[in-house]
């Protein structure tokens, strides 16, 4: 995937920050914790919590395995190494990390048909 993973893994690892820092898991509001993402930050900026819901909305549409893998890899075990990450989850580093580039992979697909939605649905409101 190449650069697109490196977009992917971007946004994830935005998104767990957004998950573990904002009180989403919390049930709060995004917009009411989104501050504390961003020292200094003044104003509330909605593209990033858009991205993040977003990323929220891919992540939760990938099949439950997947799904589980993601949240372990960006969420749960965040700061462990690829290698104990892969023996918690009881399978080899090699599958661990083919897994992951599936899971990176299958959420590109979910953001770019999403996107295609998207614009399709913007364009026939025009028509």
């Amino acid at each position: 995937m190449g650069g697109t993973e490196a977009i992917i893994i971007n946004r994830l690892i935005r998104w767990s920050r957004w998950k573990l820092g904002s009180g989403v898991n919390l049930g709060y509001p995004s917009k009411v914790s989104f501050l504390n993402l961003m020292p200094g930050a003044s104003v509330h900026d909605c593209s990033f919590d858009s991205e993040c819901q977003e990323t929220e909305r891919a992540v939760r549409s990938l099949p439950n395995d997947q799904y589980r893998l993601i949240r372990y890899e960006y969420v749960v075990s965040k700061d462990w190494k690829q290698s104990e990450k892969a023996k918690m989850y009881g399978i080899s580093p090699s599958t661990y990390r083919r897994w992951i580039k599936e899971a990176h992979h299958q959420i590109a697909m979910n953001l770019n048909m999403r996107c295609a939605d998207n614009a399709n649905n913007f364009v026939e409101s025009f028509a």
